[in-house]
């Protein structure tokens, strides 16, 4: 899996969320418009014990980068 960004885009940030067994199912969490990861899917916090929980920033929102354009 390549995690670079496309040349001149910085990277989006990921908070995780792993509590789960070493090498437990790993989930990727998106959020929509008006929020973010880690405000948008607190409710789901207890799913890490089970599961690894990536919780995306899209760009412009929570930790991401701004953008002049929309996703």
């Amino acid at each position: 899996m390549n995690c670079e960004p496309p040349p001149g885009r910085a990277p989006l940030h990921v908070t995780v969320w792993d509590e789960a067994t070493p090498g437990g199912p790993r989930a990727l969490l998106v959020h929509g418009t008006m929020s973010w990861g880690t405000e948008c899917f607190a409710g789901q916090r207890p799913l890490a014990e089970i599961f690894r929980l990536e919780l995306l920033d899209r760009r412009g929102f929570g930790d991401s980068p701004d953008t002049e354009r929309s996703d």
